[in-house]
C-alpha cells in the first residue's frame, strides 16, 4: 500500500496519529491548479501605478484578512499608493475604502466569473494571505500560474508550495499588517527584481503545482509499487 500527501505537513501528522511506519509508505506530492483558463508564459506586469494587493479567501478571520486590510493601511501610511481586492467575502470593517474594492462571491464554473477572477489575477502585483491555519490552499499556486508572487503565513502545509525566494515569501504568525506592508515593499522595490520573482513564480507553476506533474508524479509513485510489488514471492501477473 501507498499514502499520498499533498503536503510533508499532512504527512507527519499521520506519521505523528499512526505511527513511524506510516514514513515508508509515504509520498507527498502537492496538488494542481483548478483553473480552466491559464496563461502559456509568463505575464510581464510591471510596477506602475498603484501597487495591487490580491486577497482571495471566504472566511475573512481566519484567513487573516484583516492583517491584510492592514498591510493596505501601512502602505498608504508610508506613501506607497495601493490598493486591495477581497474575493470570497464581505468584511463590514473595508467597506467604505475607496482604496479597497471587494468581490463577496465568484463562481468560477460560471464563465463571466471566471473571466473577472482571472482578471484580478491578471492585474495583481502581490497575493497577501495571512493565514491564521490552513492545509494547502491551492490559490497560492493559482496566483503563480498568474506570474503573481504570494506574501503568505508559514502555517500548515504552505511550506510545500513556497519557495521563498522564488515564487514568494512566508511570514511569522505574529507578524502584522505593518510587517506585511513592509514585505510588500521589500518584494516591489526593485522592478527587475519583482520582475524576476515573477518569471519564478509561474515557473513554481509550471515545474511542480499543476496537475500534470501531480500526475507524473503519480505515475512515478506507481511504477515504484509494482517493481517492489514484482519481487515479492506472492506477486503474479
Amino acid at each position: 500500500a501507498r499514502e499520498v500527501y499533498s503536503s510533508a505537513f499532512m504527512r507527519d501528522l499521520a506519521i505523528r496519529d499512526y505511527g513511524p511506519d506510516v514514513a515508508a509508505r509515504s509520498t507527498v506530492i502537492p496538488f494542481g491548479v483548478n483553473l480552466d483558463d491559464l496563461p502559456g508564459k509568463a505575464s510581464g506586469r510591471g510596477l506602475g501605478g498603484p501597487l495591487e494587493l490580491l486577497f482571495i479567501g471566504k472566511d475573512w478571520e481566519r484567513k487573516g484578512g484583516r492583517i491584510a486590510l492592514d498591510a493596505l493601511r501601512a502602505l498608504r501610511e508610508r506613501g506607497m499608493p495601493a490598493r486591495l481586492t477581497i474575493v470570497g467575502c464581505n468584511p463590514a470593517e473595508a467597506a467604505g475604502d475607496a482604496d479597497v474594492t471587494i468581490h463577496p462571491y465568484l463562481d468560477k464554473n460560471r464563465p463571466a466569473d471566471a473571466a473577472v477572477f482571472n482578471g484580478l489575477l491578471r492585474q495583481a502585483h502581490v497575493f497577501v494571505l495571512p493565514t491564521r491555519a490552513d492545509c494547502t490552499p491551492m490559490v497560492i499556486a493559482e496566483a503563480n500560474a498568474y506570474s503573481v508572487p504570494v506574501l503568505v503565513t508559514d502555517t500548515g502545509g504552505i511550506g510545500m508550495l513556497v519557495e521563498p525566494g522564488r515564487n514568494g515569501f512566508m511570514m511569522a504568525m505574529e507578524a502584522g499588517g505593518a510587517d506585511y506592508a513592509d514585505a510588500v515593499l521589500r518584494m516591489t522595490s526593485d522592478p527587475d527584481a519583482y520582475a524576476t520573482l515573477r518569471r519564478d513564480s509561474f515557473a513554481q507553476y509550471r515545474e511542480r503545482l499543476n496537475w500534470d506533474a501531480w500526475a507524473q508524479s503519480m505515475l512515478a509513485c506507481l511504477r515504484e509499487m509494482l517493481a517492489t510489488s514484482s519481487r515479492q514471492p506472492w506477486f503474479r501477473e
